[in-house]
């Protein structure tokens, strides 16, 4: 379980790290009623979820940062030596952050601003970002002083439905046009009810990346998960947009026609 939290490797299948500035959050959806990091955060005492509630703070999370930074060298030649998988073409992938939301606005704006100076200085790793919260993004940036995007950053959004997408889906890719950002696009975990984009095909064919997952853990919903992931894996298919498939509902393993790990190309 530590890994999940924060490491320089991860179970995580679609990236290679993470990092987590501090742990927290407030839930914003569906998708959030059974939040797997509140769950963990819990097991170790911590009360960081709620509005109002305190953030933690992780004191390790810059030097993590910098050393996956500076050690990419050094994690490129295992891969090419053979003591790790082969390089799939991209850099290494880091996830900030699995355990909050990196523009939740309850979190003090020194800390985001800490982590985002961070972010940007460390460029020879490509990061992650999964938010909930575009609607915070450049009033958060602007109120900590940041003109830009880091060009080795990506953007995902969280949606779970029909509704959800067709919300956020504009509001990212509005985002991607207006500050030039490399990868984006959605995570769809827990995907809790059908998305189609036969009405907004354009909107499928901008984005850069599609995960799709089932919930996991305790009382995990399922909501037809099966069918409802081999449509969008069909849309991709047609679209041309990279699909992966994380995780089936709780424990069950993916079928095999949606055990399909692809990654940005675009980029």
């Amino acid at each position: 379980m530590e890994i999940i939290a924060m490491g320089d490797k991860t179970d995580i299948e679609w990236a290679d790290s993470t990092v987590n500035f501090w742990w927290g959050c407030t839930k914003v959806s569906a998708a959030c009623d059974h939040c797997y990091a509140e769950t963990w955060a819990k097991r170790f005492g911590g009360e960081h979820w709620g509005a109002g509630a305190p953030r933690r703070k992780i004191k390790g999370a810059r030097t993590l940062l910098h050393r996956l930074d500076n050690d990419y060298a050094a994690w490129a030649a295992d891969h090419e030596c053979g003591l790790l998988p082969p390089l799939s073409g991209i850099r290494r992938r880091v996830f900030c952050m699995s355990m909050g939301d990196l523009f939740d606005n309850e979190v003090p704006l020194d800390w985001f601003e800490e982590a985002w100076q961070t972010i940007y200085d460390c460029n020879l790793v490509d990061i992650i970002i999964v938010t909930k919260r575009l609607a915070m993004i450049e009033k958060r940036l602007k109120e900590a002083g940041f003109d830009g995007w880091p060009q080795h950053a990506w953007l995902l959004t969280s949606v779970h439905d029909q509704a959800s997408a067709e919300r956020e889906v504009p509001r990212l890719l509005e985002l991607k046009s207006k500050l030039a950002i490399p990868v984006a696009g959605l995570s769809i975990e827990p995907m809790l009810g059908a998305i189609t984009f036969s009405e907004n095909w354009d909107w499928l064919q901008s984005l850069d990346w599609i995960i799709v997952g089932g919930e996991s853990g305790k009382g995990a919903r399922d909501n037809n998960f099966e069918a409802n992931a081999r449509v969008m894996r069909a849309q991709c298919r047609e679209a041309g947009a990279p699909f992966f498939g994380k995780q089936n509902v709780g424990k069950r393993p993916l079928p095999d026609d949606l055990l399909v790990r692809e990654f940005p190309t675009a980029y």
